[in-house]
This record gives C-alpha cells, sequence and structure tokens, in this order.
C-alpha cells in the first residue's frame, strides 16, 4: 500500500509539472503586452515597384521653396493603431520591421524602424498611451517602407514588426514592452 501511494504521489508532481511547463510554452503572448492591441493601416499594404521623389515643405511657407526626399522602389505605406487594453501607462518608441520575400527557395529580408526625424526635431517617441486610451499622437502619419529587396520573386512580401517601448510614462521606464506581429502585402 505504501508503494503504491508513493508511485500515485510521484506521478502526480510529475504530471503537474508536464502541465506547467506546457502552459508556460503554449501561452504566448502575457503581461501587460497581451493587452495591447495592434493594427496595421492600410491592412493588407499595396507594393509599388516604382521609385519616385517626394515633395516635402521647408515649413518657411513659401509653397515655391521645398525640400525632397527619394522614396526607393520597391515600397509600401505604413500606418498604424494602437489600444491599451491594460491598467498602465504604456510609451511606444519605434516598430521594428522586418520584410521577408521568397527568391526560389531561398528568403531575402530587408530591416527597417521608422524615422523619428520626419516628425520634428523634439520628437524622441511615437505614443504615450494611458491605461485604456488609444494612440492618437501620430495615426494620422504614413511611412514609407521603402528599398526592400527587389529580388523577390513577387511583391506579396511577409512582414514581421515588433513594438518596442516600455511600461510607464515616456519618463519613467519600469520595464521592457515588446509585442511582435506579422502581416503580408499585396
Amino acid at each position: 500500500m505504501r508503494l503504491h501511494a508513493h508511485v500515485r504521489n510521484s506521478f502526480s508532481i510529475l504530471l503537474l509539472c508536464v502541465i506547467s511547463m506546457a502552459s508556460v510554452h503554449c501561452g504566448g503572448e502575457s503581461g501587460i503586452s497581451s493587452k495591447v492591441n495592434v493594427e496595421v493601416v492600410p491592412e493588407r499594404p499595396v507594393v509599388i515597384d516604382t521609385d519616385f521623389t517626394l515633395r516635402l515643405e521647408d515649413g518657411d511657407g513659401d509653397p515655391d521653396t521645398f525640400e525632397t526626399e527619394q522614396v526607393t522602389a520597391p515600397w509600401f505605406l505604413f500606418g498604424y493603431k494602437i489600444k491599451n487594453n491594460s491598467d498602465k501607462t504604456i510609451t511606444v518608441v519605434n516598430f521594428k520591421i522586418t520584410v521577408t520575400g521568397k527568391k526560389g527557395t531561398e528568403t531575402v529580408s530587408t530591416e527597417h524602424s521608422l524615422n523619428l526625424e520626419d516628425l520634428g526635431t523634439n520628437v524622441t517617441y511615437l505614443e504615450e498611451i494611458s491605461a485604456g486610451g488609444s494612440a492618437s499622437r501620430f495615426t494620422d502619419t504614413r511611412w514609407f517602407i521603402d528599398t526592400l529587396s527587389s529580388d523577390a520573386d513577387s511583391f506579396a512580401y511577409q512582414v514581421t514588426v515588433e513594438l518596442q517601448g516600455w511600461v510607464g510614462k515616456s519618463s519613467n521606464p519600469e520595464e521592457r514592452l515588446s509585442k511582435s506581429f506579422t502581416f503580408s502585402t499585396q
């Protein structure tokens, strides 16, 4: 009887360990990042295969003077919407964007991040979003994600985006915030 009880207790402990390990491994995101919803705008960006020169206002109020920026094909527009469903303020600093295409059986990738200098000289982060709030600071802005690999067989790229930032106000980081998601272009 003692041996039977010992085996049963050992088996119960082993079973609990296996269940605990499985729930940690399969659980996915947890904590604050699991309560942050991010959407790409547009949902499936269109890739354009033409270079062009973007005309930028130079800030002097004269419509005849301007700066330009070259956008190199292939490229697509990237925008975002973020909803913070947690009970903490979060700060979004930037996005790390990896664009991957197929070339035969190989993959070709490029890495990008948003150029915060495009938003002004005093911009050091994208969004500070209060508990239950939504991003609003630059949600109407679209970035050109350009100079993608032109060696890809098609314009249907797989895009992995990592939101980078922290939990806490912009001036008071408490802990790292990282959330990844993927989408496809067309």
